[in-house]
């Protein structure tokens, strides 16, 4: 009997290549998470267990054959769902190249439209291409495949300041979870709290490029994510990551993974367990630190020390900050207090 079933699954076999017939692939049971390293911009992919793709964001089109790569060394010809977070270069910009090459099944994006060349030329290219859009609006969900997309935010008018406007899209598939802020800031992020729309997650895209802006205390101690990732250029002229952030990160004991220095970072999980392989680099052990009791910072370009949530800090590069232990100690530094912030 065992003879007799080889011979049939040989026969078969020889005859898909004799008739050019295809043999129905069996799914994967992974899903495959990739956070494309696109310099000073964000673009992650998402390949369901059915094969389906879902792409987040291009980049700027200097980037995006960082992206065409990780499209095509994965087979992918058509792209199920693209979400174009918001309207700034650095995540739309690449999506017109996308749209050019791939055939695209929908796209879903804030509706802010702004002066520039890129949102226009984008909204423009889907048009033309018939391909449909759809407004994010927060309490609306997605599924595709075993894969489910809750929008969080947007909600109702959008705010003037683009970064806020960015979808916030929760991924869930088993037990995983990953989250997708886009760009926004705190002022978002204590909206999402007091409406008690986040929970724990597994991965976290760190918003705005890890900005100081965002990621606040109370966002982090609520989402509590095993890995953040931040995708940020290799010394970009914005500071980005912040200090604080990477401290705050390590205060909840998450594990950092960054483009800049990690280049393309993948994840693959059943919907249980969490596998993650680097481009380059090495993947970080957690090191869970005590918050820093002080307050009190400076450059070691200034004169000047301020109150950490100084608007001015935002401005220091992390090579550069100075951490205080006190006010006392401030002074006796040699600085005096910000004009500004009044420490």
């Amino acid at each position: 009997m065992k003879n007799l079933f080889r011979l049939l699954v040989i026969s078969l076999f020889v005859l898909c290549i004799t008739f050019g017939l295809s043999i129905p692939l069996v799914a994967s049971q992974e899903l495959e998470l990739v956070f494309i390293d696109v310099g000073q911009g964000d673009s992650a992919l998402i390949v369901t267990p059915e094969g389906k793709a879902i792409l987040i964001d291009a980049g700027e089109t200097g980037q995006v054959s960082a992206v065409f790569k990780a499209l095509n060394s994965r087979g992918i010809e058509h792209i199920d769902v693209i979400v174009a977070s918001h309207p700034h270069m650095d995540h739309i910009d690449g999506l017109i190249d996308i749209l050019e090459a791939y055939g695209v099944g929908k796209i879903i994006e804030p509706g802010k439209a702004v002066s520039s060349d890129s949102y226009p030329a984008f909204i423009l290219e889907a048009q033309k291409r018939g391909i449909p859009i759809e407004l994010a609006k927060a309490g609306s969900s997605l599924e595709v495949g075993s894969v489910k997309m809750d929008v969080l935010s947007p909600a109702g008018s959008l705010p003037d300041d683009v970064d806020d406007c960015s979808i916030v899209i929760k991924l869930s598939y088993g037990s995983f979870s990953a989250l997708f802020p886009g760009d926004i800031g705190s002022v978002v992020e204590n909206v999402l709290l007091s409406e008690n729309e986040l929970t724990q997650v597994s991965i976290l895209k760190v918003s705005h490029h890890g900005s100081i802006t965002s990621s606040s205390e109370a966002f982090l101690n609520r989402v509590m994510p095993k890995y953040s990732v931040i995708s940020v250029g290799n010394d970009n002229g914005y500071g980005h990551p912040s200090a604080f952030v990477l401290m705050r990160l390590s205060v909840i004991g998450s594990i950092v993974l960054r483009t800049d220095l990690n280049g393309d970072i993948i994840f693959r999980t059943d919907g249980r367990t969490i596998g993650v392989t680097v481009s380059k680099g090495s993947i970080p052990v957690v090191q869970k630190v005590l918050a820093p009791s002080s307050k009190y910072v400076a450059s070691k370009n200034s004169d000047v020390f301020h109150y950490s949530t100084c608007s001015s800090v935002k401005t220091i590069k992390p090579g550069n900050l100075i951490v205080f232990t006190s006010r006392e100690e401030a002074v006796k530094s040699g600085r005096r207090p910000c004009s500004i912030c009044k420490p």
